[in-house]
């Protein structure tokens, strides 16, 4: 008999996130699946860099992969990660100026 497959898990980890200031996403917990990925979608005119941030104790946070600017109008971008190790992940607006409206999604997969 086959084990049963895990079930994929997709969130929606920021809802009109003000990007006037740094801000950082839900965490997303990887515990149970092992690919991740997360997509971002920006309109206004932040400038700033987005960056994956990641743990494995829950606590200390550190920048995972290179950061994406976002250039001083709006855009998109997907952050993937295979077989991460982590206990959770998160995605972080670090601001420089501008104002400007962030959505994003994640799926965690097996």
């Amino acid at each position: 008999m086959a084990a049963a497959r895990k079930i994929d898990v997709q969130a929606q980890i920021f809802t009109d996130g003000d990007m006037s200031g740094s801000i950082e996403s839900t965490p997303v917990s990887l515990q149970a699946h092992r690919h991740l990925a997360i997509q971002a979608v920006w309109t206004g005119t932040p400038t700033g860099d987005l960056q994956l941030q990641v743990t494995v104790d829950g606590v200390t946070w550190f920048d995972q992969g290179s950061s994406v600017a976002t250039g001083g109008g709006p855009g998109d971008t997907v952050f993937t990660e295979k077989d991460a190790p982590w206990l959770k992940a998160r995605l972080a607006f670090v601001f420089t100026s501008g104002t400007g409206t962030l959505n994003a999604f994640s799926i965690i997969k097996e």
